[in-house]
């Protein structure tokens, strides 16, 4: 295994990612995966939606922690 710094850049297109539910719309993203031999020191995501007028109250969340941790909220 590489101990250099590496840089990754990845890019989705996704069609039917939110899920319309009575008391909100969900996007579940898992960012970066689960399971990876290396450390992970730094991830981010951007998120944009072309939906126009579907979500009357947009909220984002962000969630962290190993697999199968609840997560700590952001």
């Amino acid at each position: 295994m590489s101990t250099e710094n590496q840089t990754y850049v990845i890019t989705y297109r996704v069609e039917n990612a939110i899920l319309y539910l009575k008391d909100h719309d969900e996007l579940y993203w898992n960012v970066t995966g689960n399971y990876w031999k290396a450390p992970i020191l730094e991830a981010s995501a951007d998120v944009s939606l072309a939906i126009k007028g579907k979500s009357k109250n947009m909220m984002a969340a962000g969630l962290y922690g190993p697999d199968g941790f609840e997560g700590v909220g952001l």
